[in-house]
């Protein structure tokens, strides 16, 4: 078993899409549905990868560019609403288990992401997940790598950045992570359970 974490955390900010969430499927369907309402080719995965930013609709932009971007935009949002109950979206290996256990032990659980408020709290009502949607794209102008997100989700929590723990996917979580001056650890999808709940075992 892993050591506990020192000093343990009295709060963990988390990274939504790809960290509690593997909602991966659905966001490319409806990054198909926004290109094609602006007579753009479905695009493979390479091209998801390639047009991929710290929000929703930064990967909107990057996909049929700002031309066509509130067309596209409208159509993202309402097809990722409308495909949800079809969609493979679940929630990562016993997450919600997880996030109960930190309740119970009484750290303070938020979430930090680039996605849409509503879209956001969709994903977390859909897999059911209880906690606080701490800080969405609209909260903030510069997103991740930035830390302007972090830095607000733990003035928002009442934590400090250096008893805070941030939980992310990506090399944007990270550097945002470490800007904010905040220990910060990267996870696959599915893979927070395994890694987190050892470390927080503490007498």
């Amino acid at each position: 078993m892993s050591a506990p974490l020192e000093p343990p955390p009295r709060g963990i900010i988390f990274d939504l899409d790809g960290t509690l969430v593997d909602s991966l499927d659905l966001h490319r369907r409806a990054l198909g549905a926004a290109a094609a309402e602006v007579g753009r080719a479905e695009p493979n995965a390479a091209r998801v990868f390639m047009a991929q930013r710290a929000t929703d609709l930064g990967t909107v932009a990057a996909l049929v560019g700002d031309a066509d971007l509130d067309a596209a935009w409208r159509a993202y949002h309402d097809a990722f609403l409308e495909l949800m109950p079809g969609s493979a979206l679940r929630p990562t290996t016993r997450t919600p288990d997880v996030l109960r256990r930190l309740r119970e032990a009484g750290i303070a659980v938020g979430i930090c992401t680039g996605r849409a408020r509503d879209l956001a709290a969709a994903l977390l009502r859909y897999c059911g997940l209880d906690l606080d949607l701490t800080v969405a794209r609209e909260d903030v102008t510069a997103p991740k790598p930035a830390p302007d997100g972090l830095r607000l989700a733990v003035d928002r929590l009442g934590l400090d950045p250096g008893t805070t723990l941030f939980v992310g996917d990506s090399a944007a979580d990270r550097a945002a992570g470490e800007a904010c001056g905040i220990r910060t650890v990267l996870v696959p999808v599915a893979a927070v359970p395994d890694l987190l709940w050892p470390q927080l075992v503490w007498p």
